[in-house]
């Protein structure tokens, strides 16, 4: 579990995402679009069938 509230700021991949990628391809994949994965965002990565997602966060001991 992970705590969300107002102070999070949330990030949507804006294409469809390869469902079977890992925490590592996933912040990866935040890192080539400039952003930092461990700033405490959430990213939300969707599949091509849009019947999946995939939430990153960073909290404190590492990503959930």
């Amino acid at each position: 579990m992970f705590n969300l509230n107002e102070n999070n700021r949330i990030v949507m991949a804006q294409h469809p995402t390869d469902m079977r990628m890992g925490v590592n391809c996933l912040s990866g994949q935040v890192r080539m679009i400039g952003l930092d994965p461990s700033n405490g965002d959430v990213y939300i990565f969707v599949g091509k069938s849009r019947q999946v997602m995939k939430i990153l966060h960073w909290e404190h001991g590492g990503y959930v």
